[in-house]
């Protein structure tokens, strides 16, 4: 059940709609919201004359739109600020951001607003506002982080498991490896980006990240600094990796001044990321692990609410 509705419009200033008590709080009352499912896929296939159906090429999630229906049930001066609210947080052709919370969730999605129409002369004034998302799947608001270093353990075995024989101990509880790793479990069905922050504590002059959910893996040609910046990566520097689609960049932080480093990764190397099921996330350097730190941080997308 939704429990509240938020928006921050393009000024950062965020009206919040409970939808238990807005009426007597801001004067609103959401009475319908439309689009908050999963979004609609277009499939693009080709036919064959020797074979029934269609081969299927490519398949993507299209724009989402909502619709969002609000009354006001007050007179005089309060139908007035109400009023005023929904033109301050719906003003046409802005970006907002649109949350919607739940007993479970609390997630959001970007919105340009399409339009804003109110009837004035109706019994209760009601707005109907029209928005169009670019980026069809909401954005969970709980972050999740991992810290990788040079020791790491991986979990072995998970619930429910069973141990098949009761004479030899066949359960491996987890290993330890000197490389950076971490074990990460994505419960979402829907594949995101993330970012990966890299602290370097000496030279470092290549490394690659993987993710064996999928084979991915991201080769980093760090001598690509030494060429921008006329010496190799040192103790200190850090490299920010941005892996989302439509976001995608890679900034070299050195003594506080950023560069773009585009550059540091291969024409054919993935940009890692976090798929459904389990992520098993390995950094590798030719000598030196103890050389680097690096942080993932990414949000889970979801198809709806």
């Amino acid at each position: 059940m939704i429990e509240s509705v938020w928006i921050m419009n393009q000024n950062g200033d965020q009206l919040d709609i409970n939808l238990r008590s807005s009426q007597e709080e801001v004067g609103l009352l959401i009475f319908n919201m439309t689009g908050l499912g999963s979004p609609v896929a277009t499939v693009n296939g080709i036919g064959g004359p020797s074979f029934d159906g269609v081969r299927v090429n490519s398949v993507k999630a299209d724009a989402r739109h909502m619709v969002l229906s609000l009354a006001i049930p007050g007179v005089g001066e309060a139908e007035e600020e109400a009023r005023a609210l929904i033109y301050e947080f719906f003003p046409v052709k802005q970006t907002i951001i649109l949350g919607v919370k739940t007993a479970n969730n609390d997630v959001y999605i970007q919105a340009i607003v399409e339009s804003n129409d109110m009837n004035h002369f109706s019994k209760v004034v009601n707005a109907v506002i029209s928005l169009f998302c670019p980026k069809p799947y909401f954005i969970d608001r709980s972050s999740r982080e991992v810290t990788m270093n040079a020791i790491s353990g991986i979990p072995g075995f998970y619930f429910p498991f069973s141990n098949e024989s009761l004479i030899s101990p066949l359960i491996i509880f987890g290993r330890v490896t000197s490389k950076p790793t971490a074990s990460i479990l994505y419960n979402s069905g829907v594949e995101t980006g993330c970012d990966i922050s890299i602290r370097f504590n000496g030279q470092v002059t290549a490394m690659t990240i993987g993710n064996s959910n999928g084979a991915q893996e991201m080769s980093l040609h760090l001598e690509h600094v030494e060429t921008m910046l006329g010496s190799s990566v040192t103790s200190g520097d850090r490299l920010l990796i941005n892996t989302r689609v439509g976001e995608k960049k890679i900034i070299f932080i050195r003594d506080g001044v950023q560069h773009s480093a585009i550059g540091v990764i291969g024409i054919e190397d993935d940009w890692i990321q976090m798929r459904p099921g389990r992520n098993l996330i390995v950094v590798n350097i030719d000598e030196g692990l103890e050389l680097v730190e690096v942080d993932i941080k990414f949000n889970p997308l979801r198809d709806g609410i």
